[in-house]
């Protein structure tokens, strides 16, 4: 891809409302096992719309932020199929945005019993 390409596409609009496209995100999120929306410690990520608040997705100047709790072990490659999902999503409603993937907790089961 030229970078030419590139800049248009990070700059056109998606085909639906951030809101809409908050909601599809955190839908496709929602379907990776191990993975789930979070707004965050601090300031929290989020997407505000009229009718709700998504909280965990975050738009800014061609990217898209998501803040994940992660339950399975194998981190990385749950990061890598929320990125892969969330590019799904970017790339139906025709744009091509950054997708910056973070770790705001582990609630991982580490099979210890305290006594």
């Amino acid at each position: 891809m030229t970078r030419q390409l590139a800049d248009e596409l990070s700059s056109k609009p998606p085909k639906v409302g951030r809101g809409r496209l908050a909601q599809d995100i955190a839908a496709a999120v929602g379907g990776v096992p191990g993975a789930a929306l979070t707004a965050g410690p601090g300031i929290p990520i989020g997407t505000q719309f009229r009718g709700g608040t998504i909280a965990g997705v975050g738009f800014s100047d061609g990217s898209v932020f998501i803040q994940i709790v992660v339950t399975d072990f194998a981190f990385l490659r749950v990061v890598e199929n929320v990125r892969k999902a969330v590019r799904d999503i970017l790339q139906s409603n025709g744009v091509e945005w950054s997708v910056n993937v973070h770790i705001a907790d582990l609630d991982l089961d580490i099979g210890l019993a305290i006594r």
